[in-house]
């Protein structure tokens, strides 16, 4: 097993009492075995010996909430609402996308993510076999969701119901671990009620967290209360989805509330992305 010592670092542990580290790191194989200011023992033998003077030494960024395969559509819609800009920009182009287009856009994704600190990343899309599988090649972390939009024939909704549970079944805990996967209705505006309440059923058959767009932008919300009563997170609640951990990836206020029951909201802030369709900030929900 491969043994390194970075000496002359800067390190951010994450822990309380000791925040900040100047001093040694040892890592054996994929693991830290230590962090201090002194080489744990003289006299040690390494493999691999790194001066890391100027360096900062942290956890990797998570990104929570994406679409990798996207990559290839930037700049093809801007300046648009996002009903508009799904609508007549992203949906007819994502229709025509292969296998290895999302193959291909997922990898130069991951290449950015990974080149900007980014070691662990949330994705919901279509054809994820190609994304897990670039996952597992590139070695980066992925919590990965086959996206499910409903607005189709009962039969048609049934095959993206299997398909998602194929998919989140068969790559869980897959790449040594590196790969979980979690159920994902696309948004409470793309999935009928009753569709949204089966998949929260395949949530729990399987243990998996849930994953969905919601509270996008100021229209969403009122169209939600106009068609079911209701505001997206209160019609999701009562829906059954914040039964099971949630990652909701939202835009704009969620309700006159900060919780719902006992579910804790935090929130992701992705400034850029948000400028984009509608601004403000995507939001993760913990359990």
């Amino acid at each position: 097993m491969k043994k390194t010592l970075i000496n002359n670092a800067i390190m951010i542990t994450m822990n309380e009492e000791r925040p900040v580290v100047h001093g040694c790191m040892v890592i054996e194989g994929s693991t830290i075995t230590y962090i201090g200011e002194q080489e744990p023992a003289a006299g040690t033998q390494y493999d691999e010996i790194i001066d890391g003077t100027h360096k900062l030494y942290m956890p990797g960024f998570v990104n929570t909430h994406g679409h990798a395969a996207m990559s290839l559509l930037r700049g093809y819609g801007d300046d648009m609402a996002l009903q508009v800009w799904l609508q007549e920009k992203m949906w007819p182009m994502e229709g025509k996308f292969t296998g290895q287009d999302v193959r291909a856009g997922t990898m130069l994704s991951i290449l950015e993510m990974i080149r900007t600190g980014t070691t662990t990343f949330v994705d919901m899309y279509d054809h994820m076999d190609q994304v897990a599988e670039a996952a597992a090649e590139t070695g980066i972390r992925a919590c990965l969701t086959r996206g499910v939009i409903g607005l189709c024939p009962p039969e048609v909704q049934d095959a993206k119901l299997a398909e998602a549970v194929q998919f989140a079944s068969s790559w869980h805990n897959q790449a040594d671990g590196r790969i979980t996967t979690m159920m994902s209705p696309h948004s409470p505006y793309t999935c009928p009620p009753d569709y949204i309440e089966r998949i929260v059923q395949a949530a729990h058959d399987l243990n998996l967290p849930i994953h969905t767009h919601m509270s996008e932008t100021a229209r969403e919300v009122q169209e939600n209360v106009e068609q079911y009563g209701a505001r997206p997170v209160a019609h999701l609640e009562k829906l059954g989805v914040f039964s099971r951990p949630t990652v909701a990836g939202a835009r704009c206020s969620f309700d006159g509330r900060r919780n719902s029951g006992a579910c804790e909201i935090r929130r992701s802030h992705l400034p850029q992305s948000g400028e984009q369709p509608e601004a403000g900030q995507r939001c993760g929900k913990g359990p």
